[in-house]
């Protein structure tokens, strides 16, 4: 874990604490001016004429906890069952269902309206999934019927 009071340049040199800016949430790490521009590497390290300033973030530690949790491989296989399951009902129900926003107000009532668009999705699946079924089962009967020639019977189907 980093120290929250001092931070390494590249030569090894301490970066001091030099203020907690509350508004960006990030703390500020600066070099003595005199050492950072006396370096023999400065010119790979910053080109500020104040010296290298370095900021990290109040949430750095969490931050590169789920960085390294974002590398695994459990992590991985998430996002490809994500992108395959999830992702394209959310963009069904944004593009065809009006989900972009919400019509109503309140928690429950957002909450109401979320599950009434997916009740409808899967309504719709469903009715296809039967309606599928249906069309194999009146195509398996009639693979053993002779019909005129004339006939249009799969085309309805």
């Amino acid at each position: 874990m980093l120290s929250t009071t001092s931070k390494s340049a590249p030569q090894g040199q301490t970066l001091r604490l030099s203020s907690r800016r509350k508004s960006e949430q990030v703390y500020v790490y600066t070099a003595d001016v005199s050492v950072c521009n006396a370096c023999p590497v400065k010119v790979e390290c910053t080109d500020s004429k104040s010296g290298r300033h370095i900021f990290r973030s109040f949430f750095q530690e969490d931050l590169d906890r789920v960085k390294a949790y974002q590398e695994t491989e459990a992590y991985q296989k998430a996002m490809r069952k994500r992108a395959l399951w999830t992702e394209p009902l959310f963009g069904e129900a944004k593009q065809f269902h009006q989900m972009r926003r919400f019509r109503l107000r309140g928690l429950t009532k957002v909450n109401i309206e979320g599950v009434l668009i997916a009740t409808g999705q899967n309504l719709k699946r469903l009715i296809k999934a039967k309606t599928d079924e249906i069309r194999t089962f009146f195509k398996s009967i009639f693979l053993f019927v002779k019909l005129p020639q004339n006939t249009y019977f799969f085309n309805m189907l």
